[in-house]
């Protein structure tokens, strides 16, 4: 004030006018009531649970001097903020990160809420609070991590346990949940089964995982509310609500790998511009020939651009709509020395050391044999809140694919496709949910869905598959009941399918063959949840489903070119009936030691598989190894474990455990292409704050993949490869400026140069796997 003071003073001498004096005086006034001495006084709970959350920092966005750290009852204090509106973003390990908008005008006391996930890498917290399910899953947010830009969907869930990766190279790949994976495993994308050409061990998911908001693994039976072939599990991938903020925020993220050269970028954009919130994302990537320890892996790169845009409007209290629309394209190298001319190279490309048409140089060249895939997927969807307790849901989905597969061909013939698939997909759903009293609620829905597939003229070859029109309709009812120990879930689903399909005879002369048939199915599940005392949760589901055979299984014939290997379905198969049961306990010790493990046991009949016929094939396109679909009856079991140990506030351990035993019940042999047994083990040292660096984690991992013993001689071309161990390390720190946040990482995957060959990735009847490869980038937050 004595500042001021002396300012009028110096001011009255003068000579101003009396006006312009007044307006001097109204102007130093105004800065005076802006005293900059305001507090917010806060506290950080779980959106579920309630329970404080310690340790998290929240940050001033604009004003990079303004930090606080959340203390044991989940406190903090922000002073010397000035009355108007500002931007708090709150991070937590765990947890989503999140921006709130508030505007501070006094004194303000308030209380934020976290969606914390569990999630067994970054440790798991028992939640007392009544579950929304009693379905055994895991949840992971994928735009958390500034290092997942690079990673596919397989690649992003192979860490949790009881997940494999079925892969053929580095850029193709799919998770696998106790043993289950393509027609088995439901991969359901904003509400949808995902629908293309995912047959093939080579077929990736065309999804881009960095367009969900988060991504839950459910095991054991969980499809009963979704039209698919599942015999029980599932991948969801859901975008999240698009926040009520006015001001365009969004984030940016970039890595670069050193292994195939691989560099990417992703972007995304959001905004309540006058109640229509909108969401723009994108992604794009690129990268030349892969390296093992020892050799370059020729023409292994990969080229990927998928958008994606939301839009969200509300249209009064009772009833909203929203809009997704996404676009996935690629195009992937198929390792060339797989792709061999005669049987007498096939032979030998199987024992030798190094592949053919090795080089000893880098190159970004994509050719032939490669694949291009295009897929497009549209959402509609509206809600209606009728009353308190009815909830009604009404969907329209649709998804393109198109997929084109290059063979090396003679007379300059690469650059026409051999194979060219398209698929249209026309889904319709409607849904209800009823609430009666405080502890049961009721699900019911009807679903159909239009399916073509068509091959195009193009090729000038037999197709691997024929063409085909489905029609599918169902209807499924789930009851819940939820007290404050116990969750109970039980749930029903009936199908019935028209398959009309058009193939070409397997025998001279050619002729059409068509095949009209219909098929039902059917399939119920259970589930309980219960809390024991306040730190023990044991969870049962059990669950009874059948499966249709798909067009693949039924009526391949030919070359399935991305996997390197001529594949014939059996038109006589019959459909799979699964019985699956698990069982789950979880704990925690002293509030330091958090253990959950997961027993499981499956009994398949008419189980399906792909089963190498000891045969090698010679035909004008080069000599393959013939594999034949078959069936038997099947009995798979096995546990998962994990474990996280809070040894102090800053350091952590982490482990996790997958075993699996599949065995053929009609000979007695093991079934082939089950996941060996796999151990991973995580160490991670957190420091809150170090010079202008905040949340800096160090960590190093060991994987252990063992040797699959189940095996007879003969039963594959090549034997199981030994077991190994990989050695990985990583580091990421968070440093904030005025009006964003950046997160700088550095990862080292095979830190000693391993040489190895995994019994999952069809790549190792012919090459290693990857060497060293060191990924770095930085993931910006505005």
């Amino acid at each position: 004030m004595l500042v001021v003071r002396q300012t009028l003073k110096f001011l009255s001498t003068l000579p101003l006018s009396r006006l312009a004096l007044f307006s001097a005086i109204f102007y130093i006034h105004s800065l005076c009531a802006q005293d900059c001495d305001l507090t917010i006084r806060a506290t950080l709970l779980d959106k579920e649970t309630r329970s404080p959350l310690e340790g998290a920092l929240v940050y001033v966005k604009g004003h990079n001097t303004f930090f606080a750290i959340s203390d044991s009852q989940g406190a903090f204090i922000i002073d010397n903020l000035c009355p108007k509106k500002y931007h708090l973003q709150i991070s937590h390990v765990g947890c989503k990160e999140e921006v709130f908008y508030v505007s501070i005008e006094s004194d303000t006391g308030i209380t934020f809420y976290l969606n914390h996930k569990i999630h067994g890498l970054e440790g798991f917290k028992l939640k007392r609070k009544k579950r929304k399910t009693a379905l055994e899953s895991t949840t992971l947010v994928p735009n958390n991590y500034a290092n997942s830009t690079n990673k596919d969907l397989g690649k992003l869930l192979e860490n949790i346990s009881g997940v494999g990766t079925l892969k053929n190279g580095n850029t193709l790949s799919k998770p696998i949940i106790h043993g289950m994976f393509g027609n088995r495993l439901a991969i359901v994308n904003q509400g949808v089964v995902h629908s293309g050409q995912q047959w093939g061990i080579d077929h990736a998911p065309e999804i881009d995982p960095l367009m969900a908001g988060k991504i839950t693994l459910v095991k054991g039976v969980a499809a009963v509310e979704y039209q698919s072939s599942s015999l029980g599990s599932l991948v969801l991938l859901e975008s999240n609500k698009i926040s009520d903020e006015p001001h365009i925020h969004g984030e940016a993220r970039t890595y670069f790998e050193t292994n195939g050269r691989s560099k990417g970028v992703n972007m995304q954009v959001h905004q309540n511009l006058k109640g229509i919130k909108w969401r723009l994302m994108g992604t794009f990537k690129n990268g030349g020939d892969n390296k093992t320890p020892s050799y370059f892996l020729k023409n292994t790169g990969h080229q990927q651009n998928n958008t994606s845009f939301q839009l969200e409007k509300n249209f009064g209290k009772n009833f909203s709509s929203d809009l997704f629309i996404s676009s996935f394209d690629s195009k992937m190298g198929i390792l060339r020395g797989s792709h061999l001319g005669n049987l007498t190279d096939l032979t030998q490309a199987m024992h030798r050391d190094v592949p053919f048409y090795t080089d000893s140089f880098f190159s970004s060249e994509l050719t032939a044999p490669s694949q291009k895939v295009h897929h497009v997927l549209l959402k509609f969807h509206s809600k209606w809140i009728l009353g308190k307790r009815l909830v009604l849901d009404a969907s329209f989905f649709r998804q393109q694919n198109h997929r084109k597969e290059f063979d090396v061909r003679r007379g300059g013939r690469s650059e026409t496709p051999a194979l060219s698939l398209r698929n249209y997909t026309n889904y319709w759903e409607i849904k209800s949910k009823s609430i009666i009293g405080d502890k049961w609620v009721f699900k019911n829905g009807i679903q159909a869905t239009e399916i073509k597939n068509t091959n195009l003229p193009e090729t000038g070859i037999l197709p691997l598959i024929p063409d085909y029109f489905t029609n599918k309709f169902g209807f499924f009812s789930m009851v819940q009941y939820s007290s404050s120990e116990t969750f109970v879930n039980m749930g029903g689903r009936i199908d019935w399918e028209d398959r009309r399909v058009a193939s070409i005879s397997r025998t001279y002369p050619r002729k059409l063959v068509r095949y009209d048939k219909e098929f039902f199915s059917a399939s119920i599940h259970g589930g309980v949840s219960h809390m024991i005392q306040e730190n023990i949760q044991i969870q049962y589901n059990v669950g009874l489903v059948s499966r249709n055979p798909e067009v693949n299984e039924l009526y391949s014939f030919g070359l399935h070119q991305g996997v390197s290997g001529i594949e014939d379905g059996n038109p006589n198969l019959g459909h799979e009936t699964s019985m699956k049961s698990s069982l789950s306990l979880q704990t925690e010790i002293a509030k330091k030691i958090g253990f959950k493990v997961l027993v499981y046991n499956q009994n398949i009949k008419n189980f399906i598989f792909l089963e190498p016929e000891n045969e090698f094939r010679l035909s004008i396109r080069g000599a393959f190894p013939v594999f034949k679909y078959n069936q038997t009856d099947a009995h798979i079991y096995g546990a998962d474990a994990e474990m996280n140990y809070q040894l102090t506030k800053s350091f952590n351990l982490d482990a996790t455990y997958s075993y699996l035993v599949g065995t053929d019940q009609t000979t007695g042999n093991p079934l082939i292409y089950m996941p060996p047994n796999n151990l991973y083990l995580q160490a991670n040292y957190c420091i809150n704050k170090l010079s202008s660096f905040r949340n800096i984690l160090l960590k190093t991992n060991l994987r252990y993949v063992g040797k699959q013993n189940r095996y007879n001689k003969g039963q594959d071309f090549l034997a199981p490869p030994n077991a190994y161990f990989l050695l990985g390390f990583g580091a990421n720190t968070d440093l904030f400026k005025n009006n964003y946040k950046m997160t700088i990482f550095l990862e080292v995957e095979n830190l000693l140069n391993t040489i190895y060959r995994d019994y999952l990735n069809r790549q190792r009847y012919f090459a290693d796997g990857l060497g060293t490869n060191v990924q770095f980038g930085f993931r910006i937050l505005f």
